[in-house]
């Protein structure tokens, strides 16, 4: 599902409360917010969600990509007040699948791809600025750790992705390769950034956390009631109550 916006302010007055927006784009991980918006435990934030399931970061600098992200994600930014909050969520179909697939079918070095794929996300981020967005208003949030165990073979996402031969372990490992990069670049540019890696990740393990597994096997997500308490912890770090 897409969630278009047509916002045409950044503050809504609630019961005679000042509430502050926050627009979040991304891949279907971003829907967490969405689950957060509807428990309304941030009483003076009101959060929008654009959704764009299977967006990669690879594929922001493409206008005719299969999902369209980029051309969904620019239709609406242009609608919404340029001094507003942006939060985006992209990264874990690239370093969970897309990279690895590419580097299966069509030899392309893994790291190469993951250098490119950041490189496209920070290239648009830099289109987001140049739309007068402030730097220091863009929040970007570290992809979730690969939760599909090797060979599994259940559930819809699973089973589209069972050709890649990556183990979880080595899956994780690119995605924490990932954040250690994309924190550097969100230093060097002034964004924001929530930064979940300590919490999702079992230092024991060196996978993601058990306790913020689905409950539903068959779903490749975080679950939401678990993971959100961590999102909503860092939000209020970043000043979202």
């Amino acid at each position: 599902m897409l969630f278009h916006l047509k916002i045409l302010y950044q503050y809504l007055v609630c019961g005679g409360e000042l509430v502050k927006n926050l627009f979040c784009f991304g891949d279907s991980h971003v829907s967490v917010f969405n689950y957060i918006d509807d428990q309304k435990v941030l009483k003076n934030t009101k959060i929008f969600v654009t959704m764009v399931p299977g967006a990669t970061a690879l594929g922001m600098v493409n206008p005719n990509s299969k999902t369209n992200a980029l051309n969904i994600f620019y239709s609406n930014l242009v609608d919404i007040p340029k001094d507003s909050s942006l939060l985006f969520m992209l990264g874990e179909v690239d370093c969970g699948f897309v990279i690895w697939y590419r580097a299966q079918k069509y030899g392309i070095d893994v790291k190469e791809q993951l250098f490119q794929s950041i490189n496209n996300y920070f290239s648009f981020l830099k289109v987001v600025e140049d739309l007068g967005y402030k730097n220091n208003n863009i929040i970007v949030c570290t992809p979730p750790p690969p939760t599909i165990k090797d060979n599994q073979k259940w559930g819809e996402v699973a089973n589209l992705r069972r050709e890649v031969k990556a183990t979880q372990k080595e899956r994780t490992e690119l995605t924490l390769y990932y954040n250690e990069i994309i924190r550097s670049l969100c230093q060097q540019r002034g964004y924001k950034i929530i930064d979940t890696e300590k919490e999702f990740i079992d230092p024991k393990t060196s996978l993601v956390r058990a306790q913020y597994l689905n409950k539903n096997p068959l779903d490749h997500h975080l679950d939401n009631e678990s993971a959100s308490t961590v999102y909503i912890r860092k939000l209020k770090m970043l000043g979202f109550n």
